[in-house]
């Protein structure tokens, strides 16, 4: 398994364990009106993102190569960087759905709850990380598949 490749798997885990925390606190502490009622709850919710991004940090750092070492290829890169395309469409899909689907619901209040702003950013870096990740899992499996059609004869 290739360095890249371990450091997506790990911060897939990662992001799928922070996900989880922050939905089961959310729906635990009642949902988004406790934004309003009660301020523990926001920072709550902030530090259980501020502690996620630390969890992925270390993620990162732990599985980084040594200095000085080679740890990424051609095929590295080019996965990495269809994995970052992958990354952005993510990011504009969750936006458009946050906003045809808050449009839609609020059209006769005139305005979207402003509390609705941090469930906007925290689910579209949720969504931008784990994609990244996915992106260079599923690439590497579509590169290894390749390989394995060319040494078949196909091409």
């Amino acid at each position: 398994m290739a360095r890249l490749q371990k450091r997506a798997l790990c911060g897939l885990i990662v992001s799928f364990v922070w996900i989880i925390a922050l939905v089961i606190t959310f729906i635990s502490k009642g949902g988004i009106d406790t934004f309003v009622v009660d301020q523990g709850f926001e920072a709550l919710m902030v530090g259980m993102m501020v502690a996620g991004f630390l969890a992925y940090f270390i993620t990162l750092l732990v599985t980084r190569g040594k200095h000085g070492e080679v740890t990424m290829d051609e095929r590295d890169r080019a996965i990495l960087a269809r994995a970052r395309a992958t990354q952005l469409w993510s990011a504009m899909l969750t936006l458009a759905v946050w906003m045809v689907s808050l449009s839609r619901i609020y059209w006769g209040q005139g305005q979207v709850p402003v509390q609705y702003l941090y469930i906007i950013f925290m689910s579209t870096i949720l969504i931008v990380i784990t994609a990244e990740n996915v992106g260079i899992l599923l690439g590497y499996r579509g590169t290894v598949n390749l390989i394995k059609d060319r040494s078949k004869g196909g091409r």
